[in-house]
C-alpha cells in the first residue's frame, strides 16, 4: 500500500513538475490556469493518498470524510481562483471587443472621409470641365457673331449719309440742267428748221 503511494505522490509530483517548463513559456494568465490546474491534479493525488491512508486505518468514516472535507476545500479555492480569472478574461474580452469596433469604426469613418474627398474631387472636376466647356462655347459663339458682323455692310455714318444726299442733289441738278440745255438746242433746232422749209414772202408792189 506504502508503495501504491508513493507512486501517486510521484505521479502527482511528476506531473506538476512537467507542467512547470510549459508554465514558464506561457503568458501570465497562462501560467495562472495551468498552476491551477496542477493544483487540482496534486489536491487529487493527495485526496486519492489520503484516502488509502484511511482505509488501513480502524476509524475509517472519519478519516474518509476529513480528507474528503479538506479536498472540497482545496478545490474550492482553486475554482475561485479559476473564476476570479474567468471574469478577468470577459473584463479583456470585452474591452478587446470596444477596441475592435471602435477601431472599424474609425476605418470606416477614414473611409467615409476619403470617400467624400473623392466624391468632392470629382465633383470640383465636372465643374471644372463644365466651366470649360461653357466658356469653350461663349468664346465659339462670340467668334461667330464677329464673323457674321464682319460680312455685313457697314453702316453708313452721319457724315456719309450727308455727303451722299449732297452728292445726289447735285446729281439731279447737273441732269436737269443738262435736260433743261437739251431741250433749248432741240428747240433752236426746230425753229432753224423751220426757217428755212418756210417759202420767202413776196415783195410789195411798186406803187404807181
Amino acid at each position: 500500500m506504502i508503495r501504491a503511494l508513493a507512486h501517486v505522490f510521484l505521479a502527482a509530483g511528476m506531473a506538476a513538475a512537467g507542467l512547470v517548463p510549459a508554465i514558464a513559456q506561457q503568458a501570465p494568465e497562462a501560467q495562472e490556469r495551468a498552476r491551477i490546474g496542477a493544483e487540482r491534479v496534486r489536491a487529487q493525488a493527495v485526496l486519492d493518498s489520503e484516502l488509502a491512508a484511511c482505509y488501513q486505518r480502524f476509524v475509517v468514516t472519519s478519516c474518509v470524510e476529513d480528507a474528503r472535507r479538506r479536498h472540497r476545500l482545496a478545490v474550492a479555492d482553486l475554482r475561485r481562483q479559476e473564476t476570479a480569472l474567468n471574469d478577468q478574461q470577459r473584463t479583456r474580452d470585452a474591452a478587446d471587443q470596444v477596441r475592435r469596433l471602435d477601431e472599424r469604426q474609425r476605418m470606416r469613418s477614414g473611409e467615409d472621409e476619403r470617400r467624400a474627398s473623392s466624391e468632392s474631387a470629382s465633383q470640383a472636376e465636372r465643374d471644372r470641365r463644365s466651366a470649360s466647356k461653357a466658356a469653350d462655347r461663349q468664346v465659339g459663339e462670340s467668334r461667330a457673331s464677329a464673323r457674321a458682323r464682319s460680312q455685313l455692310p457697314a453702316p453708313p455714318s452721319p457724315g456719309a449719309a450727308e455727303t451722299r444726299a449732297a452728292r445726289n442733289a447735285t446729281r439731279a441738278t447737273d441732269e436737269a440742267t443738262r435736260e433743261a440745255q437739251a431741250n433749248e438746242r432741240r428747240r433752236k433746232r426746230e425753229a432753224a428748221t423751220q426757217r428755212r422749209a418756210k417759202p420767202p414772202a413776196m415783195p410789195l408792189p411798186v406803187p404807181p
